[in-house]
């Protein structure tokens, strides 16, 4: 994910504080460990990466790497990257003995790594933030569980971010072990109202009315989605500043929300990209049953493309159903669609949700907000549940 720097660090000074101490007791000599977990957008990259800013004030030499999904094929990619990588590597790879280098000789290169990360060390205090855990290889998995306990008497702070719930079982398994052991744990939840108002007033750099207030709500307290709203709103000229004052002009969702929802998307497997854009068809709560039913698929064939949209950040559980996580969300992946597309999916909903009973005046409303003037099949569907409403309650169908 993108991190924005412009934007302003809010809401999370508690946090800081316990990464500061966390630093401070590996400058005294005491390895440490720092497990940041957080949903996607919640600020875990931006943390680690004002994380590293503290670091180097404090003459620690930092290493740092975000995982990625492909890494997995790669033996100790993401650790290597972060150790080895970069314009100030923390470590000399012309020192790690080519013999070691195969995944065989996995046990053999630990001991090499400890060893030279031992020597760096008590040279200068290290700081390893990795980022998208979740996504790190086996090999990365197996590092992580084994050197911060061998290098817990010198000098080396490690951060590590993840996303709760994802990742393979060995990856989980070393954050509980990792836990066990005494690592501090961050979770980094949804920002607070005074920490949103902090956000909106610096990215404006302008004092925040009423109305911007609540249109910055709906990104229910995700940074990343609040933060491109409010450079969304600036872009299309949907606010208005003068004299230290924003004012709303309109509350509409802007172009740059629906793009960064669409590159997002295109990054997620095809299946997974579909089933996120049909829900928005159904609602912000919806059926298993219903998704299959628009994908003309059995629930069962839908599973894992929904645990990865789950995994996003996108999908949560509400008792038997799904949900969008936060309307934002849902308006930014529809605004993402072709209108011709969005349009087309309402009309399949609307009979998909009338065929499993679902209340004519509330799919007749919902395909009502997305019909054009002349549309023939959204008014025969229109038709349809007014006269299915009539049967029942005559005075709500006209």
């Amino acid at each position: 994910m993108v991190v924005n720097l412009l934007a302003p660090f809010s809401g999370r000074d508690a946090q800081m504080a316990a990464v500061s101490e966390q630093l401070d007791r590996a400058r005294a000599g005491v390895g440490t460990v720092i497990l940041v977990e957080g949903d996607a957008g919640m600020g875990k990259s931006r943390l680690l990466d004002q994380a590293a800013i503290v670091a180097r004030r404090r003459r620690f030499r930092v290493g740092t790497c975000a995982a990625d999904p492909g890494d997995g094929m790669v033996e100790l990619a993401t650790l290597m990257a972060a150790l080895f990588d970069g314009h100030d590597p923390i470590l000399d790879r012309a020192e790690l003995p080519d013999l070691h280098a195969l995944p065989e000789q996995r046990y053999w290169l630990l001991q090499d790594l400890q060893g030279l990360l031992e020597r760096a060390a008590l040279a200068t205090p290290l700081l390893i933030c990795l980022d998208d855990v979740q996504w790190a290889d086996g090999g990365t998995a197996a590092a992580l569980r084994a050197l911060p306990d061998r290098l817990a008497t010198v000098p080396v702070a490690w951060i590590l971010a993840f996303r709760p719930s994802a990742g393979s079982r060995q990856l989980q398994s070393v954050a509980d072990h990792l836990i066990r052991s005494g690592a501090e744990k961050i979770v980094l939840g949804p920002l607070g109202d005074a920490a949103v108002r902090q956000v909106t007033a610096g990215v404006l750099q302008a004092e925040p009315s009423g109305e911007l207030l609540k249109m910055a709500e709906r990104a229910g307290g995700n940074p990343f989605f609040l933060v491109e709203m409010l450079w969304g709103l600036r872009e299309d000229q949907f606010v208005h500043i003068e004299a230290g004052r924003a004012e709303l002009v309109e509350a509409r969702l802007p172009r740059r929300v629906g793009d960064s929802m669409r590159r997002r998307l295109d990054q997620m497997p095809e299946l997974a990209h579909r089933v996120t854009a049909v829900a928005t068809a159904l609602g912000r709560r919806f059926s298993l049953d219903d998704l299959g039913a628009m994908l003309d698929r059995p629930p069962s064939a839908l599973l894992g493309a929904v645990e990865e949209v789950l995994h996003a950040g996108l999908f949560v559980e509400s008792g038997e159903m799904l949900s969008f996580r936060h309307d934002l969300i849902l308006e930014a992946v529809r605004v993402s669609l072709p209108l011709p597309v969005s349009r087309a999916l309402d009309r399949q909903a609307a009979g998909v949700l009338i065929a499993r009973g679902a209340m004519p005046l509330e799919v007749a409303t919902r395909l009502a907000a997305s019909a054009e003037p002349g549309d023939e099949i959204a008014i025969r569907t229109l038709s349809q549940a007014a006269d299915a409403l009539d049967a029942t309650d005559a005075g709500a169908a006209h």
